[in-house]
């Protein structure tokens, strides 16, 4: 919905008018095909092709009608059109957001060299109109998120490289040559910064150790203290690992593989390394719309948190991840279960045995055991 009406913008107005109908059909051929993968996962996996949209017409699949209803909730925003240009340029959501940097100065600077440029005007007004469009579209078809807004860079780089043209005129050109070299050296500043940011000031970890380094299963011949430095993800990797090498010295006893992990509030499961998959068995998790395990639990004994370790116990759970933090976040925002809150969270926890625990993220691993039932 962004990308589109540029497309048809820059159509109509660069390719010749006898050419309009068979270079639409062309591009909507190409289009399917591009689509066509997904479309038939989507329709093999869940008899509709473009769900979770067009419900109404292909069905909900394996969602409820309630669910349906949040994740549309989730993605539609409710704002005056003078909140949503507000939005447009906030800092949160729009044209202000650091990863924009002074990108959106530099196109509307350029954008009017561009236009009084009689030799530019042209290509510089189809490509206004094309970020018209996209933020139309932006403002009334989406829900006002940043990360949206990133295909605005390719009609504003043109731009910018239209008012930058300007060099070819002599009183010109000096100017625009000093203001590229400042333009580019705040942009790559700007840039590197912020990737040199990532992982804690290891962007590139990954590129050294592969995945592996990420997820710690690299690192199994680790004491349980020692793991606790890792991080949820990493020490469930180093553990699955120690155990089936027995190298962990300090592993909590009655611990069997293969293991069944549910992820309560997470959804990474690829963050898990696969090579050792054989040894965990399998992964469960759920996806923010998605109805939790833990979920139809509480609805089928509202008070009884044994009952909860039961119910997953006998869907062959042995091991439960719990993120709380990442449990308020989806809370407050209204789309997740909304049976499963960081409260009922920490009550099954209270009745699990704690593997390894970091408070200052709000998750810990925990193993399901046996209990006494409660008296009555």
């Amino acid at each position: 919905y962004m990308v589109l009406p540029s497309l048809v913008i820059a159509g109509l107005a660069l390719v010749p008018r006898r050419e309009w109908i068979k270079v639409g059909l062309a591009a909507a051929d190409a289009g399917v095909v591009v689509c066509l993968p997904w479309l038939v996962r989507n329709w093999l996996a869940c008899g509709n092709p473009v769900f979770p949209y067009l419900t109404e017409w292909f069905g909900t699949a394996h969602w409820t009608s309630e669910q349906v209803a949040r994740w549309h909730d989730g993605h539609i925003v409710d704002l005056a059109f003078g909140d949503r240009i507000a939005r447009l340029f906030s800092v949160e959501y729009g044209l202000r957001h650091p990863q924009w940097s002074v990108f959106a100065a530099l196109v509307a600077v350029a954008s009017i060299a561009a236009v009084w440029c009689r030799d530019q005007r042209r290509l510089a007004l189809v490509m206004l109109g094309s970020i018209a469009a996209q933020v139309t579209a932006w403002m009334f078809i989406g829900h006002l998120q940043s990360r949206f807004l990133i295909t605005l860079v390719v009609p504003g780089a043109v731009l910018i490289g239209l008012g930058f043209g300007m060099a070819t005129i002599p009183q010109w050109k000096r100017f625009c040559e000093v203001l590229g070299v400042i333009a580019v050296l705040t942009l790559s500043e700007a840039s590197v910064r912020r990737f040199l940011a990532e992982r804690d000031g290891g962007p590139n970890i990954g590129l050294v150790g592969g995945v592996e380094s990420l997820n710690g299963s690299l690192f199994t011949e680790m004491t349980m203290e020692e793991m606790q430095d890792l991080g949820p993800d990493a020490a469930l990797n180093v553990m699955r690992g120690a155990f089936r090498d027995g190298a962990l010295t300090a592993a909590p006893t009655g611990a069997e593989l293969p293991w069944k992990v549910y992820l309560l509030g997470d959804a990474t499961p690829l963050y898990l390394a696969s090579n050792a998959k054989s040894a965990v068995g399998e992964i469960v998790y759920h996806t923010t719309w998605d109805r939790e395990l833990l979920g139809d639990a509480v609805r089928a004994f509202p008070d009884d948190p044994h009952q909860w370790v039961d119910a997953l116990a006998a869907r062959g759970i042995t091991h439960v991840l719990i993120n709380v933090s990442e449990l308020g976040r989806l809370r407050a925002s209204g789309w997740y279960d909304p049976d499963v809150t960081p409260e009922v969270a920490l009550r099954l926890g209270e009745r699990l045995e704690p593997v390894a625990v970091w408070p200052e993220r709000g998750q810990g691993l925990f193993r399901l055991t046996e209990h006494e039932p409660e008296s009555r």
